[in-house]
C-alpha cells in the first residue's frame, strides 16, 4: 500500500531559427510506503521496518530532442535524464527530542550528439550524480538552570539544540565518441561535507551558536584535492 502523487508536465520551446528543441517530463512519481499486512514473507519484519523508518522513494524521466528544421527536422542532439528523488528516503525518531534522517538522490543521463544533417551519431555522453544527505538532531530544555564548576547553579531556562549535518556528492561524466573503443573521462569527483552545529536560547535576550564545517573535496580526474575546515561562533545580546 502506497501514496502515489504524479505531475505530467510538456513544454515546447522554439529558439534559433535553425533549431527546435522540445522537451518533455513525463510523470513524476512520489511514493510512501506504508504497510503490507497482506505481504506473504517477512510481512511482521517489514512492517516493522516502514513503521519505525516511514520509507519513500520517487522517480521522474525526461528528455530532450534538439532537431534542424532547416533539413527537414534532422537530429542535432538528444537527452534523457532519469532521476530518483528520493533513491531511498528514511526517517527515524527514537525519542521524542531526538531526531534523524536519511536520503539518497540519483540521477542519470546520456545524451547523443549527432553530425551536421544528422544523420550519424558522433557520441555519446553518460552522466552519473548521487547525493547522500544526513541529518540528525537532539534538542533538550533545563528549566531549573545549569550547573557551572565555580560559580554553582545559575538559575534560567535554557533551550539547546545539537545537530550534524553529513552531505555526500558524487559526478561522474565520460563520453564515448563513434570510432574510439574506449570512453574519455570528462568529469570524475566528489565531495564530502560534515557541519556540526549547537544553537542555545538560555532567555528571550540571549541566544547564540557555534557552527562547524569539514569540506574534503577530491577532483580525481585533475588529481586535485582540497579540505576546508572553519568554526562561526555566533552570540545575541537583547536589552
Amino acid at each position: 500500500a502506497g501514496d502515489i502523487s504524479q505531475q505530467d508536465d510538456f513544454e515546447r520551446v522554439v529558439g534559433a531559427a535553425l533549431n527546435q528543441s522540445i522537451s518533455r517530463t513525463r510523470p513524476k512519481l512520489s511514493i510512501s510506503i506504508g504497510q503490507m499486512p497482506k505481504f506473504p514473507i517477512f510481512r511482521k519484519q517489514i512492517n516493522d521496518f516502514i513503521s519505525v523508518f516511514n520509507p519513500q522513494t520517487g522517480f521522474e524521466i525526461s528528455d530532450r530532442r534538439q532537431f534542424n528544421i532547416s533539413l527537414n527536422g534532422a537530429p542535432v542532439s538528444t537527452t534523457k535524464t532519469t532521476s530518483f528523488a528520493p533513491l531511498l528516503g528514511v526517517s527515524f525518531r527514537p525519542a521524542r527530542s531526538v531526531n534523524l534522517t536519511g536520503t539518497v538522490n540519483k540521477s542519470e543521463s546520456v545524451t547523443e550528439q549527432f553530425d551536421v544533417v544528422g544523420a550519424n551519431l558522433l557520441s555519446t555522453t553518460s552522466g552519473t550524480r548521487m547525493n547522500v544527505i544526513i541529518k540528525g538532531s537532539y534538542g533538550f530544555k533545563s528549566p531549573t538552570g545549569i550547573v557551572f564548576p565555580i560559580l554553582g547553579r545559575l538559575r534560567f531556562n535554557s533551550d539547546v539544540t545539537i545537530g550534524v549535518d553529513i552531505v555526500y556528492n558524487r559526478d561522474k561524466t565520460e563520453i564515448l565518441r563513434v570510432g574510439v573503443v574506449d570512453a574519455t573521462p570528462t568529469v570524475d569527483k566528489y565531495d564530502l561535507r560534515i557541519s556540526p552545529r549547537i544553537t542555545y536560547s538560555f532567555s528571550q535576550q540571549i541566544t547564540g551558536s557555534i557552527e562547524g564545517a569539514f569540506i574534503r573535496s577530491n577532483d580525481i580526474l585533475n588529481s586535485r584535492k582540497t579540505t576546508t575546515q572553519s568554526v562561526d561562533v555566533r552570540m545575541e545580546l537583547r536589552f
